[in-house]
């Protein structure tokens, strides 16, 4: 995501055997082949949260519980579990066999891109091998679980669900239309959106179109 103007931070995704193209598609298509690119045909997928991730509790469970917050009743999603490690993992895609969630170098600026998630996956069976999610080190993150957000930090479960959104395999070469329909500033603004809206919680709970879409992939055979 990266930051724009009026506090708006929008998180461009880098991702492995697809192209960045963002094609013109309706927001209100659930057509899973047109938003996703990968899936997890397997689970529980394992994250491991590395030890450049600061260590508050507070700061790991908001991470979490962006992994968690998608629907448990998506048919066919496999679940997500965690575990930690006190060493660097390798980042970006492919780096090694381990999904791991970083925390440091993104653009080298605050305001700019908040986080990256990098899927690897074989391009013949659209099977997901591993996801590598970065969470930039100079954004001003706001990682209570209140809902209480200073109009200028981060929420960080908010970007955390966003990013899982991608590590699920979808939205990885385009987004929901940034200023459209599901991408406004009110309270159904979508998780799915390229941006996030500073001091608001909003994009913590998948919307409609992101639960569907999700939905439509994994419960295809």
């Amino acid at each position: 995501m990266r930051v724009a103007r009026r506090a708006i931070a929008a998180l461009p995704v880098a991702t492995v055997a697809v192209s960045l193209v963002v094609p013109t598609r309706s927001a209100q298509a659930h057509d899973a082949p047109a938003w996703f690119q990968a899936r997890w045909n397997s689970g529980p997928v394992p994250f491991v949260i590395d030890g450049t991730v600061p260590a508050s509790t507070a700061f790991r469970d908001r991470i979490r519980e962006g992994g968690t917050n998608w629907p448990t009743n998506t048919s066919g999603r496999p679940a997500i579990s965690f575990g930690s490690t006190a060493g660097d993992l390798p980042s970006g895609a492919c780096a090694d066999s381990t999904s791991g969630i970083h925390y440091g170098y993104v653009d080298g600026r605050a305001s700019g891109t908040v986080a990256v998630t990098n899927v690897c996956y074989y391009s013949s069976s659209r099977s997901i091998v591993t996801a590598d999610i970065v969470f930039d080190d100079r954004e001003p993150w706001f990682d209570s679980d209140s809902t209480a957000i200073p109009s200028d930090r981060l929420d960080l479960e908010a970007v955390a669900t966003h990013e899982f959104g991608h590590a699920y395999g979808g939205w990885n070469g385009s987004h929901w239309g940034d200023g459209g329909e599901l991408c406004g500033t009110g309270l159904t603004r979508h998780t799915m959106c390229p941006s996030i809206i500073r001091g608001q919680s909003t994009q913590r709970s998948p919307e409609l179109h992101d639960v569907h879409t999700m939905k439509a992939e994994y419960s295809r055979k």
